[in-house]
């Protein structure tokens, strides 16, 4: 995702001689909370925001008063090249709810909204999730996620043909109803990975490998792939076969 299609590029800007009420038909056409205000040279001056509007008139000032005095002059600038890491770290941290996207200039390109912003990133994780999600169901090894106390969260199609169950029935179980014997704790207490870690459910042997899954460096739960021990040796013996 580009930042340039998440700043709002779509607006004019006010002039420190206009007034309250231009400030007031604008905000409305454009759909916006605040507008940057420009000098006659082009160079940013302030943001006039609604709430300056609202304490405006709360005070007694007329539609015809110039925003002159009233606009903030102080306000946060971004420069347009910043990166998606930096603007991330940006909406981390910031507590501001706008903030003005500048060229090399000082010139206003943009308006950024946090809220927008937030709204973007949801609607991309949603579709990164869906995505993640389909590979997850296709893919040929069994898959059990598992929370930081060991209890199934999530669980693919593989998985739920080997241990003939339903995702929806999986869900919220201990990991120990379908992979007995597997110590969750030590992998949480160290955040390392286990590989190849053998298991025996019934009539199926299972080859695991355990990835715990580490967020800010806190053990948030745990990955657990599988495969039946009988299809690799499937494949082995037709690679081999193959050869003669």
């Amino acid at each position: 995702m580009n930042i340039i299609d998440i700043m709002n590029r779509e607006f004019t800007p006010l002039k420190p001689y206009d007034n309250l009420q231009k400030a007031a038909r604008l905000f409305r056409q454009f759909k916006q909370d605040g507008l940057p205000v420009i000098g006659d040279d082009g160079k940013l001056m302030g943001f006039m925001s609604k709430a300056d509007l609202y304490d405006a008139v709360a005070s007694g000032f007329s539609p015809d008063t110039p925003i002159t005095d009233i606009f903030t002059r102080n306000v946060v600038t971004i420069h347009e090249s910043i990166s998606y890491e930096e603007m991330a770290g940006f909406v981390h941290t910031s507590h501001v709810g706008h903030a003005l996207m500048v060229n090399d200039s000082y010139e206003v390109v943009g308006i950024f909204n946090k809220a927008e912003w937030i709204m973007a990133m949801l609607k991309e994780g949603a579709k990164l999730i869906s995505k993640l999600q389909m590979i997850i169901e296709t893919m040929h090894n069994g898959l059990i996620v598992v929370d930081c106390q060991g209890f199934v969260i999530s669980i693919n199609r593989a998985a739920e043909k080997i241990f003939n169950t339903m995702s929806s029935s999986a869900t919220g179980k201990p990991l120990e109803a379908f992979l007995p014997g597997i110590r969750l704790d030590q992998i949480f207490m160290t955040g390392k990975s286990e590989i190849g870690v053998k298991r025996t459910i019934g009539r199926i042997s299972l080859l695991c490998n355990i990835t715990s899954i580490v967020v800010e460096g806190r053990t948030n739960g745990a990955i657990i792939s599988f495969q039946d021990l009988n299809d690799l040796n499937n494949i082995v013996v037709s690679g081999v076969g193959s050869n003669y």
